[in-house]
């Protein structure tokens, strides 16, 4: 081999080993950024459900109390039928 070709392919071997560098460390973040995407993704299906028993609660005891304070309502007043 010429020293130019020894040259050029010493050259390619260092990007060649550059590039497996850049791509394990491309892994390693996609691998980390999944892992938190799926943590941030049970937790806004955790805060979800939470949101949805409050408002169910919400539900529930609102008609209770419209049902406890209806007994002491006064009735409708008649309105009349022309003025």
């Amino acid at each position: 081999m010429t020293a130019s070709i020894q040259t050029e392919q010493h050259k390619l071997d260092k990007y060649q080993g550059e590039l497996g560098k850049y791509n394990a460390e491309i892994q390693i973040y996609s691998a980390d950024a999944n892992v938190n995407v799926q943590k941030y993704t049970a937790e806004i299906q955790s805060a979800g459900l939470d949101y949805q028993w409050l408002e169910s609660r919400y539900t529930q005891l609102k008609q209770e109390y419209d049902g406890a304070f209806m007994i002491m309502a006064p009735p409708q007043q008649q309105q009349k039928a022309e003025g």
